[in-house]
C-alpha cells in the first residue's frame, strides 16, 4: 500500500533552504508591475508542506494538478510498470532547490512515483492557478518557460553522464561528481560534504549495478583515500580522483 499522508507542520524537518535558491523562484519572486512589487505566485503556492519518509505525493497514472519544489530533504522518482511481476526502476533523485512533477504541465498526467527519502518538505503550486497568472501577470510565461527549459536540460544532462560508462568505478564516480555539483554553493564550488540520503541499493537500481558492487566500490573509493563516509554523510577528500575518473 503507498502511503500519501502527510505530517504535521511542527514535526518537518529542519533546513529548508532559502527561497532565492529554489528552482521555483523566477515564479516564486515578487513581480514588477508599473514601478510596483506585486507577490501574487505566492499567494497560490502551498508552501512548505511537511512530508514523511517514505510518503509517495503522486504515483504514475495519476491526474498531475500541480508540481512541487523540494525545500528540505529528498526524493526519489519510480517507474513502476504495469506487469506486476517487473521490478520498479529509480530514473532519478531530487534534492532540495530542484523540481518534480514540471513534465506533467501539458499532458496532465504523471509518469512517475515521487516518493520522499527522508522527512522532507515541499511547495505546492497549481497548473490551473499558474495559467490564471498567466494572462495577468507580465514575466511569468517567460519564468515557465525558463522552468520547463532549465528542467530538460538537468534531465537530459542525468543521461548524458553515464553514456559510455561501463566500469562501476567510473558509474559511482560520476554519480558522486553529480551531487557535488547539484549541492555546489551559490558562487559554483563543488561541495566536498554532503548527505547521501539513498541506500546502496536505490543507488545500484538508479546506476543499473548490483548492490553488492556499489557496497564493493564504495569500499574502494575510502580505501584509496577519496572520500570517508560516516553514517549517512559523505565528505570528498580527492575531488580530482573522482573528477579524472568521471571524465568522458
Amino acid at each position: 500500500m503507498v502511503k500519501r499522508e502527510l505530517i504535521p507542520a511542527n514535526q518537518s524537518s529542519a533546513g529548508h533552504i532559502e527561497c532565492s535558491a529554489c528552482d521555483m523562484y523566477p515564479l516564486c519572486r515578487p513581480f514588477r508591475i508599473n514601478n510596483i512589487d506585486y507577490d501574487l505566485v505566492r499567494q497560490v503556492v502551498r508552501r512548505r508542506i511537511p512530508v514523511k519518509r517514505g510518503t509517495t505525493l503522486f504515483l504514475r497514472g495519476d491526474q498531475a494538478p500541480s508540481f512541487y519544489a523540494i525545500c528540505a530533504g529528498s526524493f526519489k522518482e519510480v517507474i513502476s510498470n504495469k506487469d506486476e511481476e517487473a521490478e520498479p526502476r529509480i530514473i532519478g533523485f531530487v534534492l532540495p532547490g530542484e523540481l518534480s512533477g514540471l513534465d506533467s504541465y501539458a499532458s496532465g498526467i504523471r509518469h512517475f512515483n515521487l516518493q520522499a527519502l527522508e522527512p522532507s518538505a515541499v511547495c505546492e503550486l497549481c497548473f490551473e492557478s499558474l495559467a490564471n497568472l498567466k494572462t495577468g501577470v507580465p514575466g511569468v510565461q517567460q519564468s515557465l518557460i525558463s522552468m520547463l527549459t532549465d528542467e530538460v536540460v538537468r534531465n537530459q544532462n542525468f543521461q548524458l553522464m553515464f553514456m559510455g560508462r561501463q566500469r562501476a568505478s567510473e558509474r559511482l564516480a560520476t554519480f558522486l561528481i553529480n551531487l557535488a555539483h547539484r549541492y555546489s554553493t551559490t558562487n559554483g564550488v563543488l561541495a566536498t560534504q554532503f548527505k547521501l540520503t539513498m541506500n546502496r541499493s536505490d543507488i545500484g537500481d538508479y546506476l543499473s549495478l548490483a548492490t553488492e558492487t556499489v557496497s564493493r566500490v564504495f569500499v574502494q573509493f575510502q580505501e584509496n583515500g577519496w572520500i570517508t563516509i560516516a553514517g549517512k554523510q559523505i565528505s570528498i577528500n580527492q575531488r580530482e580522483a573522482l573528477l579524472e575518473l568521471s571524465a568522458p
